[in-house]
């Protein structure tokens, strides 16, 4: 489960980084936060 959750956070990372938007980055830190929570 700990390598699935570390996958999506680099992923989620690479991702706003690429695209480089600050609407697509809020959406990704309720995310991330969502993760590590274990709730998604």
């Amino acid at each position: 489960m700990n390598t699935d959750c570390l996958d999506i956070d680099e992923i989620l990372l690479k991702a706003p980084k690429n695209k480089k938007t600050k609407k697509k980055k809020q959406e990704v830190r309720p995310l991330s936060e969502l993760v590590k929570r274990g709730g998604a």
